[in-house]
């Protein structure tokens, strides 16, 4: 999806999607889960730190956590949002 000379990644179209329903559950661990909003306001908030930290287009940020961790998916998701890139580093 282009608007102008701007192009819109899958982050974008991901975090407009939860905006839709908040309150419905999208992420499932043993005994928890994250709500759509929840998962939303972490991605804004982390694509806001990294931000303020110049990440952005030919960047790459290395994230440290467990994979498919609500904080993986945050971190991995505001990364792109940004334009930069992410890799994940194994701590298992």
């Amino acid at each position: 999806m282009t608007t102008g000379t701007l192009t819109h990644s899958y982050a974008h179209r991901l975090v407009a999607a939860l905006e839709r329903d908040p309150t419905r559950a999208v992420v499932h661990r043993p005994g928890t889960s994250v709500t759509a909003g929840e998962l939303r306001a972490s991605v804004l908030g982390t694509a806001a730190l990294l931000s303020s930290l110049r990440v952005g287009p030919g960047t790459t940020v290395a994230i440290l956590t467990g994979p498919n961790h609500p904080l993986m998916l945050s971190a991995r998701y505001a990364v792109h949002l940004l334009g930069a890139t992410s890799v994940r580093a194994p701590n298992d």
